[in-house]
């Protein structure tokens, strides 16, 4: 007997890593075009990051948690809440 496989269209870690960037965009009110240009990337590679088509690189990772104040923790694996202050959601980081 062959057992049946369940077809999955993205990794786990992928969807929900991307909703975390998105919710750490949206929580310093950046647009998709503004946090990319922060970050020197095209605002369609920032696209991809939100929604789990592709995983950033782990450099780019790191540099949104220390330009933004977001934990790695936080962000990787979803521990605890956004850490983000209301001074730094009312400046943009």
């Amino acid at each position: 007997m062959s057992k049946a496989s369940i077809p999955c269209r993205e990794p786990a870690f992928s969807i929900s890593l991307g909703r975390r960037l998105r919710a750490a965009r949206t929580a310093v009110s950046l647009t998709q075009a503004e946090m990319a240009a922060r970050l020197d990337i095209a605002r369609q590679t920032l696209i991809s990051y939100e929604t789990g088509q592709t995983d950033p690189p782990s450099g780019l990772l790191a540099q949104i948690c220390n330009d933004f104040q977001i934990d790695a923790g936080w962000l990787l694996m979803g521990s605890a809440k956004l850490p983000v202050s209301s001074k730094q959601r009312a400046r943009g980081a």
